[in-house]
């Protein structure tokens, strides 16, 4: 019961929506009734409604007997999980829009090859990207059409193939350069950046399965421990040796992880 208790508050915080998600499942077949109160609460902070969901968590299971180092210790690790979680799903969605970019920026050297402006050029490349992507060419169709400084607006994008693209432009436009030709050296960069980045991630998968073992270990050992006989789980959540003890490991497995994650995270960059 015990140990059942804390993987469940483990996983209800690791699997607790960032704001975004959150918003958009609060929003998901809402009524338009319904939809102006939903929009209300989109600034609401996920933390505190994981700090909150952890304080009620916690007096539950006081009330049902279960030791509060091993609640500390579920909140902990489940804090740790879901902020590396977060942050791989975050440089997952990168990648795939940094591969979205090279194919747009193909078709936006294809149809400058052909003699097309860049305004047409860049309406042809949204038609076949989506996501992001989409959202940024669309911006610079719109802004292109009302004869802004669209190299002005890219080059200021988070994203960096966009940032190559508008570099680019304002190469080409401020030194008389061909903008087919230059367009293609910033599509062939970032192609190159992508495949690096491909390597890289080759490179970083025996580390982290090596660190994702070594992370399940002490889970592992409580397993191993309980199937001898013995009640860790039971030793860990009375007392407050056992709950100190609760506590220092799952702190400890949770530096383990953002650790290792900040070490993948620089590998990266």
């Amino acid at each position: 019961m015990t140990s059942h208790v804390c993987a469940l508050l483990a996983a209800a915080i690791v699997a607790w929506p960032g704001p975004a998600s959150a918003f958009r499942l609060r929003t998901l077949g809402a009524s338009p009734r319904t939809a102006a109160p939903l929009a209300a609460v989109r600034g609401v902070d996920s933390s505190s409604l994981v700090l909150a969901l952890g304080a009620v968590a916690a007096v539950i299971a006081l009330v049902a007997g279960v030791g509060i180092g091993l609640v500390a210790g579920a909140v902990i690790v489940g804090g740790a999980l879901r902020h590396v979680l977060r942050g791989e799903r975050s440089h997952a969605r990168r990648m795939r829009e940094d591969e979205d970019w090279v194919g747009a920026l193909d078709a936006v050297v294809s149809a400058l090859a052909s003699g097309a402006a860049m305004g047409a050029a860049l309406r042809g490349a949204r038609h076949g990207s989506g996501g992001a992507v989409s959202t940024e060419l669309d911006r610079a169709v719109a802004l292109d059409g009302l004869g802004g400084d669209v190299a002005a607006l890219l080059s200021t994008s988070a994203a960096l193939p966009a940032r190559r693209l508008g570099q680019a432009i304002a190469l080409s436009t401020g030194h008389g350069l061909p903008l087919a030709d230059v367009v293609r050296q910033a599509s062939e960069e970032v192609s190159e950046t992508n495949r690096h980045a491909g390597e890289i991630e080759a490179a970083l998968a025996g580390p982290r399965a090596t660190a994702l073992i070594l992370t399940a270990l002490p889970l592992l050992g409580l397993g191993v421990g309980h199937l001898m006989g013995a009640d860790p789980v039971g030793t860990l959540g009375s007392g407050i040796i056992g709950a100190a003890l609760a506590i220092v490991g799952a702190a400890l497995i949770a530096a383990g992880l953002l650790w290792t994650s900040r070490i993948i995270a620089g590998a990266r960059a």
